[in-house]
Formats: C-alpha cells, structure tokens, sequence
C-alpha cells in the first residue's frame, strides 16, 4: 500500500489487528496500532474493539488499561447503545407504540450477550 501511496482506512485496520489477532503478533499490532495513533487516522467503535481483541488475545490486557485502550472503547461502545436505543425509542413513538415492549426486550436480550 506504501509503494502504491495507498492510506489504510477503517477497514484496513481492523482486518490487520484481527490478523495480529488470530496469530498473536503483538509487535505488528503495536505497529498498526502505533500507525493509527500517529497518523490520526479517524477510528470508529470497529478499530477501538479490535484493539482490545488483540490486546486480550497476544496477553497484552495491562498494558491495554494502562493505555486507556478499554476506557475509550467502552465509552465508545456506551454512546453507540445509548443512541441505537433512543433513535429506536422514537421511531416507535413516531410510528406505533404499541411494539414498544417488544422492542425493549430485544434490546434487552442484546445487552445480555
């Protein structure tokens, strides 16, 4: 991608960590994860999750918290639930009421896993 001028995207990213990932290489997960942070490349909830997966699995979980890795990810993870369930709150309100406890209870069951 170098040669060709090519930037990394999101996608890019979060293929790479999961190849650090399932093969437990941490050193090229730090470079992934040391390119993402210098070239502030914009993240979303995808490359933040990612990182702690590789993290988790190369063995690397303190060093993770010390570098506030899973403090963002979760409050990432936070706002994402927090606006799926009022967008999905109001469109039933908009819409049709009377589905609401059927929503709450799916949304409850995709808290649960």
């Amino acid at each position: 991608m170098r040669e060709l001028v090519v930037e990394p995207d999101v996608f890019t990213f979060v293929n790479l960590l999961c190849a650090c990932s399932q093969t437990c290489d941490f050193d090229s997960g730090r470079y992934v994860n040391w390119h993402i942070e210098n070239t502030r490349v914009k993240t979303d909830i995808y490359v933040q999750n990612a990182l702690v997966d590789m993290y988790f699995k190369c063995g690397y979980i303190a060093l993770m918290i010390e570098n506030g890795f899973l403090a963002t990810t979760l409050a990432m993870a936070f706002l994402y639930v927090f606006f799926a369930w009022k967008m999905l709150k109001n469109l039933v309100a908009i819409n049709d009421s009377k589905h609401l406890g059927t929503l709450c209870n799916v949304f409850d069951e995709l808290l649960e896993e």
